[in-house]
């Protein structure tokens, strides 16, 4: 059933099994500090490439990461996951420092690749990693933010600080950001204006996970990567 499912969304996409990427181990250096730990997928196709850094929650370089990180390498994405953990194991927590320099490091290690477009950079985060894609949003350091269930807290604060295009969904139940919360964050960002899509998906926390079997949906799975990379799309073409 579930490698049925996982086809579903991958077909969605236009993905097709020996066309995936598979990931290569990187080291990428900022400073003088620790490097930061990922894994690189690169597209096929001519240069030059747009790029997408991929920023996980505590749960680490799941499978359902490495499946959007090859699809978006399908799609024509330079793709960096980041691995916050450094090859431990995950679910410990990370010092806010420590993620904040890998993500430093993750974005001057895409800022010298060369057959990257300048500028061309978007992130995409999970969970408390796209509390992080918040930040980055704040900054303007990416073009392009993509949300995938943030924490969020209840008074949304983070829809003020916005100011890149942003793309949310924001499932609610057991395990994700409450409702009100949610609701209060897509409020606050039409409110103040900002370049949002904003999706809402109800009582469906954990449907985009193909390893929870009880609750993955593959064809809401298919229909949330075709958002992300339509978005990217969008947001990094010129």
């Amino acid at each position: 059933m579930r490698r049925h499912a996982v086809g579903i969304a991958l077909l969605a996409l236009g993905v097709s099994g020996p066309a995936l990427a598979q990931g290569a181990r990187i080291h990428m250096h900022a400073d003088d500090a620790t490097a930061a730990d990922g894994m690189l997928f690169e597209p096929a196709g001519a240069a030059p490439y747009r790029a997408v850094l991929v920023i996980p929650d505590r749960r680490g370089l799941t499978r359902e990461l490495t499946e959007t990180a090859q699809a978006l390498a399908h799609a024509g994405f330079f793709t960096v996951t980041l691995d916050l953990s450094h090859g431990e194991p995950p679910g410990r927590t990370i010092p806010a420092a420590s993620i904040r320099h890998d993500l430093d490091a993750a974005l001057a290690y895409l800022g010298k690749q060369t057959t990257l477009s300048p500028g061309r950079v978007g992130a995409l985060g999970f969970g408390t990693g796209a509390d992080y894609a918040l930040e980055l949003a704040a900054t303007g350091r990416v073009r392009a933010v993509a949300l995938e269930n943030p924490t969020l807290p209840a008074d949304a604060a983070h829809a003020a600080t916005v100011r890149v295009p942003v793309l949310a969904d924001l499932a609610t139940g057991a395990g994700c950001a409450k409702a009100p919360a949610v609701h209060a964050f897509r409020g606050s960002l039409h409110h103040l204006g900002r370049k949002a899509d904003v999706r809402v998906w109800e009582n469906e926390c954990a449907f985009t996970d193909a390893d929870d079997s009880a609750h993955f949906k593959a064809e809401d799975a298919a229909t949330l990567r075709e958002r992300q990379v339509g978005f990217f799309r969008q947001t990094l073409a010129r």
